[in-house]
């Protein structure tokens, strides 16, 4: 008999969404868990009340009710797992997966992050089985919680996001008079650091007379994306635009904006030569960073722990957080170096082929999950 998952979203965005990361997750996961003879439901109740989502997530006991046989319950939201823990009749929840998106340490909050280990505690005694991104947050559950804990990477849809999709319309419309097109894909925000990539571009035009290049930042102005928030103003975005000004550097950076679907996405990345991820911090290789790597772009990156996939010199250049002449010189190597260009990025894209297509995050990782849980 087919095993039946049940996967329960964080309720933020509707499923399927080409706006959240977890969203997107769940959804690939699922069609190819259906590829492979699974029986998949996703159950998402979306608020933004933390109470009337408790409440949503508890029509999970409607759903198994109909299911004949005792399936898996993934979960991808702390809440509602706890939700589903604390009201079922099981004394043992050994079917229920949590996977742990932002760990403890991301809140600044310190009475959130007790509340976090507190509900973690509990749920692992409850023989909830938990999984992470990473293999540095994989450590960190092992070492604390001394847990079932199992990697699942996050995937790239390696058909949306390919090469061939390059557009030589695209690139001339977008980089004008330049030759080198550079893209960032994130929401602008401190901690996706935008600023350090634009103090770049100052030295590079300033200091080194290197004036051949665009940076483009595709992403929400102000707040997450799939948000309505046209009329927030964004005191870092202010921030940039006034050293973009003071610079005279307009000529040189480019805002889009978010942009309507991934399709969009996908054809500007193909046609773009560099991909720079500046982010101060993440949980995981994020999906934008897959999605120039299965783009054929060469990437560079700081160093953050958590990015399992970025080999310095393989596929991708690494850079010390925060040191801006060392991100300047990468990026001033890959603008000059056609060949390295070339050579990174295939080897970006062969990497995310043999590794990262959910085809094979699915097979090496999801499935063999599910075949170590008790029926």
């Amino acid at each position: 008999m087919a095993r039946t998952i049940v996967f329960i979203g964080p309720g933020a965005l509707p499923i399927p969404s080409e706006k959240g990361a977890i969203e997107e997750i769940i959804w690939k996961v699922s069609l190819e868990l259906s590829k492979r003879g699974f029986n998949t439901y996703i159950l998402n109740p979306i608020s933004k009340n933390l109470l009337v989502k408790f409440a949503r997530s508890l029509k999970l006991h409607e759903i198994l009710r109909r299911v004949d046989e005792r399936p898996i319950l993934h979960f991808h939201n702390i809440i509602l797992c706890l939700a589903y823990s604390l009201t079922t009749v099981k004394p043992h929840v050994r079917n229920t997966i949590l996977t742990l998106h932002y760990p403890p340490w991301v809140t600044k909050d310190a009475n959130r992050f007790i509340l976090m280990l507190s509900i973690l505690r509990y749920l692992t005694s409850k023989g909830v089985v938990l999984t992470a991104p990473s293999a540095a947050v994989v450590h960190w559950i092992r070492k604390t919680f001394n847990a079932d804990v199992y990697l699942v990477p996050n995937g790239v849809d390696t058909t949306i996001f390919n090469p061939s999709k390059r557009n030589r319309g695209i690139r001339e419309k977008l980089l004008g008079d330049k030759e080198i097109l550079i893209t960032y894909v994130a929401r602008i925000h401190p901690l996706k650091n935008q600023l350090d990539l634009v103090k770049t571009v100052r030295i590079l035009v300033h200091n080194y007379g290197i004036r051949n290049f665009r940076i483009i930042f595709i992403g929400p102005i102000s707040g997450a994306f799939g948000e309505n928030t046209r009329k927030r103003t964004n005191p870092y975005y202010i921030l940039i635009r006034n050293y973009i000004e003071k610079n005279n550097l307009k000529d040189y950076v480019t805002f889009l904006g978010e942009l309507p679907n991934k399709e969009e996405v996908a054809n500007i990345l193909a046609s773009s030569d560099i991909y720079v991820h500046t982010s101060l911090t993440e949980i995981a290789v994020p999906l934008a960073v897959m999605e120039a790597m299965a783009s054929g772009l060469p990437i560079i990156a700081y160093k953050l722990v958590y990015y399992d996939f970025l080999i310095h010199g393989l596929n991708a250049l690494t850079v010390e957080k925060g040191n801006i002449n060392d991100l300047t010189q990468k990026l001033l190597i890959l603008i000059e170096d056609d060949d390295l260009r070339r050579r990174l990025g295939e080897n970006a894209r062969k990497f995310v082929e043999e590794h990262l297509s959910w085809n094979k995050i699915v097979k090496n990782y999801y499935i063999k999950l599910y075949e170590c849980l008790e029926v």
